[in-house]
């Protein structure tokens, strides 16, 4: 799924490696790329209304292109198992 909006160009944390075999820990784990900057959760009270609706237009654009990625499910519920 991450390779996937890195395809979109989702504008989100990059993956920088992923270990399943369990060598090195007990478990998997991955290393993801930071992006800097506030919540907006954080932010919020202190915008405009117009600045508001900006912002969560682009967030329902975003939200649209993420429900448009095509995943292939067998591979998802392999993963859960």
């Amino acid at each position: 799924m991450l390779k996937r909006m890195q395809e979109i160009r989702f504008p989100s944390p990059r993956l920088l490696y992923y270990d399943n075999s369990c060598e090195l820990c007990e478990s998997p784990y991955m290393f993801m790329s930071y992006i800097e900057g506030k919540t907006y959760s954080k932010i919020k009270e202190k915008l405009s209304e117009e600045e508001i609706a900006k912002i969560e237009y682009q967030l329902g654009l975003l939200s649209k292109r993420i429900c448009l990625i095509k995943v292939n499910t067998n591979i998802i519920l392999k993963s859960m198992l």
